[in-house]
Formats: C-alpha cells, structure tokens, sequence
C-alpha cells in the first residue's frame, strides 16, 4: 500500500531496536566461519548499531569477518546511512563529539554551525566512497563495498548525497512563519 503514495520515504524505523545476532543462535567464540547478515529496508541504523555494541564487548578476540549487508529500497535512506556510520567510525572525534554530530542530524532541521561544516567537510569523502574513487580517504573504505549495486544506482546514490551541499538553501525559520 505505502509504494501507491506518492513521496513518501520511511527515515526513521517503527519498532524498538533488537540484536539481530541473538536470533542467530551462533556462538561467536567458538564459529570461526566469516558471517554474513542482511538488514532489509529497517529505514535506519538502530538494529545494526544495537548489534554490534552488544557483540563487541563480548568478543572482543574475534577475527573472522562479520560481513553485514543492509538494502534500502529509497537511495535518501541509503545515503543517510553512510553518513551514520561514517561519524561513528571516525575515531578522530570524540565520543562526544561523534554524539552531538548524530543527534544534530538525526533528528533537526535546523543544524548548528559545528555539524553542518562537519557534514559539508565530509561529502567529498562520500561521494568519492560511493564512486569508488582511489582518492577517497573516508573512514569506511576499507569496510563499506558497493559491488551489489548498479552504476545507475551508485550515481543516484550520488545526487542524493550532492544534494546535501550547502547551496540548496531553504530558510527553514522563514517557512515555519
């Protein structure tokens, strides 16, 4: 029913975050196996981030790859990923900081000066991750592949990440009134 309505994308996910991985019955210490999970259209991070935060003060000596795929039907969803995991893996910032960064983004409409330089700072990286691009320095090249999709998708995914360059402005106050 949700794909006859015409704009409509689902950014935030309906029901309480789960590890994924106590539905697995595996046992991490002991399966030296590379595992593989995938997380379909949840809309956001929260299962993922539930997951793995619970996983890795527990096992903490496991080196066999945890490879986790996430398909998101809408390109806007995919893309706000990657900047999700983007700010959670750059070790750079504190914890702290890395907080206020997701919270600011995740939820407002109207971001602090200190997250949107951060954010217009980080989409070169981006867009050079999803491009595949050899100059890319972004904290996720090493871990986030893009070999499943399309070039027809990789450059969608593009523009919805250029489209979150500064230029497009929108006086969000002005509207409000």
């Amino acid at each position: 029913m949700a794909e006859n309505v015409i704009g409509f994308v689902q950014f935030y996910g309906y029901t309480p975050c789960i590890n994924m991985f106590n539905q697995s019955k595996i046992d991490f210490t002991a399966d030296d196996r590379d595992l593989n999970f995938l997380v379909s259209e949840t809309s956001d991070l929260r299962h993922i981030m539930k997951s793995i935060s619970d996983l890795v003060p527990l096992h903490k000596d496991r080196y066999h790859k945890l490879n986790i795929y996430i398909h998101e039907k809408e390109h806007g969803v995919l893309a706000r990923d990657l900047l999700f995991l983007t700010i959670m893996c750059e070790t750079s910032l504190s914890k702290r900081e890395r907080m206020e960064l997701f919270i600011d983004l995740y939820a407002n409409c109207l971001l602090r000066d200190k997250t949107d330089a951060y954010l217009q700072g980080v989409l070169n990286e981006l867009i050079q991750l999803v491009t595949e691009d050899v100059r890319c320095s972004s904290v996720l090249s090493q871990n986030v592949h893009f070999d499943s999709l399309k070039f027809k998708e990789r450059d969608e995914l593009e523009n919805v990440i250029s489209s979150y360059y500064s230029n497009h402005t929108f006086d969000i106050e002005k509207q409000h009134d």
